[in-house]
């Protein structure tokens, strides 16, 4: 069974989209700022939120696809995650929405996902990566993950 549950996030405190009661903001919404994400929740005990030993478990597993959905400047300056597709955020529903043979040309030669396919998305820091969640699953994308800590800890954890 799959819930859905939408927030109206402002000043640091969450509300929830029908009567106006506040809620605990989830950790990654700390911040000050105004903005509504969807947020589905799957059934189970299936992670949304990768740290790092996630993600290098799933990679080992095989079957997922990564995408590094930061800025064309920010890959050439650190380059992108091992194994990963890069589309930038704000060109991401299109992408998805693209056709098999488009996908393939623009990305790398990469096959496009399937609307099942297990996506996991990374970003510099974990914030751009959940958007893309949230941009995935509203072009039909069920399987969606995101990598929480990003480049910044990739570049840590790689590095010693």
């Amino acid at each position: 069974m799959r819930r859905v549950i939408f927030g109206l996030v402002r000043f640091g405190r969450v509300f929830s989209a029908a009567p106006r009661t506040p809620l605990k903001p989830p950790n990654f919404l700390l911040q000050p700022s105004t903005c509504i994400l969807p947020v589905r929740t799957m059934s189970g005990d299936r992670k949304i939120d990768l740290s790092y030993e996630d993600l290098l478990e799933l990679k080992a597993q095989g079957g997922i696809v990564l995408v590094d959905v930061r800025e064309h400047k920010e890959i050439q300056e650190t380059g992108k995650l091992p194994g990963s597709i890069h589309i930038p955020l704000g060109e991401l529903q299109q992408a998805l929405k693209s056709s098999a043979d488009e996908f393939k040309k623009k990305y790398e030669g990469a096959d496009l996902p399937t609307k099942t396919s297990e996506l996991v998305f990374s970003c510099k820091g974990g914030m751009r990566s959940r958007k893309a969640m949230a941009a995935a699953q509203e072009v039909g994308f069920t399987n969606v993950r995101h990598y929480a800590g990003g480049w910044l800890d990739w570049e840590a954890k790689t590095k010693n």
